[in-house]
């Protein structure tokens, strides 16, 4: 290997893992330094070897050196801030979170949504399918415009209490002229884990996933029944 293609290795090294970077750099900037050792120790002296070739190889080290050195900081940064955003979601352990959805996790006896509407209905009947797609409960609940939250006791129309799992809502809102009206529908749900992805933070509502950024709300209070 001569100077040249000792320097080129060492210039490759700066686009991979600054780590292994650092490595590759550290052991071709020695190969450097032995040939150019052993090309001054045998040189002719009436035809020296012209030091511009090495001089402008030491530079390109040297700047390699620095893009390497770039490369880990801007790795660490990275590093410190995922982990300053998972340590920041581990908050929402314990608390109980508002996101887009209709179904959501029965936990501890429970499931809870919220449900908007947009205007009075005539009618308001929920039903509450489970994981299989089947009506386990229907539930008659508040008409009037806005914000609803209904927590259910987990259990169905035959009065028995139903195993954890997922439950879906449905609302079925009618006008006093029998046309629907669509009501926007939330999940409530307690989180019970945080998990780190490329994506981003995940809350883990029991077996349930959601994305840390489309959580709307936060509450402190734990689920109560409404039912």
């Amino acid at each position: 290997m001569d100077i040249a293609s000792a320097a080129s290795a060492a210039q490759s090294a700066s686009s991979g893992v600054a780590d292994k970077g650092f490595a590759d750099l550290a052991e071709n900037f020695e190969n450097f330094l032995t040939i150019l050792t052993t090309q001054l120790q045998y040189q002719d002296p009436l035809d020296p070897m012209d030091s511009s070739e090495f001089t402008s190889q030491l530079v390109e080290f040297t700047g390699v050196e620095q893009a390497v050195a770039q490369n880990k900081n801007l790795e660490d940064i990275v590093s410190l801030l995922s982990a300053e955003k998972f340590l920041g979601a581990t908050g929402y352990i314990g608390k109980t979170v508002e996101a887009s959805g209709s179904t959501t996790e029965k936990h501890k006896g429970v499931a809870s949504w919220t449900y908007t509407l947009p205007n009075d209905a005539n009618t308001v009947n929920l039903t509450i399918r489970n994981a299989d797609g089947q009506e386990v409960a229907h539930v008659p609940y508040e008409t009037e415009e806005g914000s609803h939250d209904f927590t259910w006791d987990g259990r169905g129309d035959d009065g028995l209490t139903l195993p954890d799992g997922q439950y879906h809502l449905t609302v079925d809102a009618k006008t006093f002229s029998g046309e629907s009206i669509f009501a926007e529908m939330k999940l409530n749900g307690v989180v019970t884990g945080v998990e780190s992805t490329e994506q981003g933070e995940i809350l883990m509502v029991g077996d349930l996933r959601i994305p840390a950024n489309a959580v709307t709300v936060v509450k402190e209070a734990p689920l109560i029944i409404t039912q």
